[in-house]
């Protein structure tokens, strides 16, 4: 296992790291348990990221290891087989965030609602299917990589990472063996690290949290918007920036942020795969720019944030220090795991809420002849994310999620219903008096 999906491992009970990648599918009528459950193992079978379990090492002294474990037909739940309405749907799937994945015995889970009535682009009944993932075997696009295997027409047989793990006591004597190399290999690229990054680009600086950096509680409220990506799509940019415009304003219209208040974003952005590590991502500030009036500089502007967010990632300092994370012995990251405390404030946020964009491909997926609808997912919060949104796209279809409680937003409906309304007319034209 590399090093960061190790520590995504180790810090996954504390962190409630799991993905929960929601796709919706036409049903003109009720489907059978029985069936789908059938269908989906014989096809994650065929999968090779979907047969397999962590296996750790004694005393941490190597990184832990995937080995081979067949799917099970009890990784495919049928949640609510007699039917249940959308909202009952997403209220079930917040529930479902206290239960996280123990990798160990099985990385990855579907929750099945075979009937489900009123979705929220309209389609009176629809099936859904959530794929719930450990961060560990998957980042964004891989967890969307898999699933597109497990619902879709083509199988990468390519893609498993298993084997190479000779047991419990061999792989940790290797891992002793190796010590004094990855000791002297960290020290050497942290000192490289350091002497580089001396000339990288300074990014922004960190800000004062605002009324959505707020401790969550246990409570969970999921809600969902779907809208064809034209209506956020403003100019040659995609639809991430249009969808960060839309959060703005309908924070402002809501009046959860004042007209004038500036609002930062913590946006989540892919690198490209290093060839072993599964989750390859960083998350940066991004600001809305809301004092910019016309709405296509606005867009030119957010645009230019995110790529400036990808050079500064890129900068030579910064992949150096990267390398040097990545020769860091296998026990010292378990440590450091164990003492992250997820209770902790800070004074400053990088950004005021996370959003996270994934576009998931062309809309060609089934369950059981039905074709796929839309798609969703809910980035998990933390003690200074009380609210996060999630832009999932298939095809011509994106979906904005909000994942808040109601101690963040006593009103979440409200707010919703001003992002509806805000999608509905295109970023930046809500009027600034709208949200009572």
């Amino acid at each position: 296992m590399a090093p960061v999906d190790a520590e995504a491992y180790w810090l996954a009970p504390k962190t409630r790291s799991d993905q929960f990648l929601l796709f919706a599918f036409d049903a003109a009528e009720p489907r059978d348990v029985g069936t789908l459950r059938a269908g989906l193992i014989g096809r994650a079978r065929s999968i090779p990221d979907l047969n397999l379990a962590v296996r750790e090492t004694f005393a941490y002294l190597d990184f832990p290891y995937w080995v081979p474990c067949p799917a099970r037909e009890s990784q495919v739940v049928a949640r609510d087989p007699a039917g249940s309405a959308w909202q009952d749907c997403l209220d079930d799937v917040a529930s479902l965030i206290s239960e996280q994945l123990d990798p160990r015995r099985e990385a990855w889970r579907v929750h099945l609602y075979p009937t489900v009535l009123g979705l929220p682009d309209g389609t009176v009944r629809g099936s859904v299917a959530v794929l719930q993932i450990s961060h560990a075997l998957a980042d964004g696009r891989g967890s969307t990589a898999l699933a597109r295997q497990l619902f879709g027409t083509d199988v990468n047989v390519d893609s498993g990472f298993g084997g190479g793990f000779r047991g419990p006591a061999a792989a940790a004597i290797g891992g002793l063996v190796r010590l004094p190399i990855r000791w002297s290999i960290t020290v050497g690229r942290g000192w490289r690290a350091f002497r580089l990054s001396r000339d990288d680009p300074a990014g922004p600086a960190a800000v004062s949290p605002g009324p959505l950096n707020v401790a969550p509680g246990e409570d969970r409220q999921l809600r969902v918007v779907v809208v064809d990506a034209e209506r956020l799509r403003i100019g040659q940019h995609g639809v991430t920036v249009g969808a960060i415009m839309a959060i703005s304003d309908a924070l402002a219209g809501a009046r959860i942020l004042s007209g004038d208040e500036r609002l930062v974003v913590e946006l989540t952005i892919g690198r490209a795969s290093d060839g072993l590590a599964r989750n390859n991502f960083h998350t940066a500030a991004v600001d809305s720019h809301c004092e910019i009036a016309d709405r296509d500089r606005r867009a030119d502007a957010i645009a230019q944030s995110i790529e400036d967010a990808r050079r500064r990632d890129a900068a030579p300092g910064r992949a150096a220090s990267r390398r040097a994370t990545e020769a860091t012995p296998a026990f010292l990251m378990r440590w450091g795991a164990g003492a992250f405390d997820p209770a902790v404030r800070s004074s400053m946020v990088t950004g005021h809420t996370v959003v996270s964009s994934v576009n998931r491909g062309a809309a060609d997926l089934t369950l059981a002849g039905g074709r796929v609808l839309f798609t969703t997912g809910f980035p998990a919060l933390s003690v200074m994310q009380g609210a996060t949104h999630g832009v999932h796209g298939i095809g011509s279809t994106v979906a904005l999620s909000v994942t808040t409680s109601r101690r963040v937003l006593p009103d979440v409906d409200g707010y919703v219903d001003v992002l509806c309304r805000v999608c509905a007319s295109g970023p930046n034209s809500l009027p600034s008096d709208t949200g009572e």
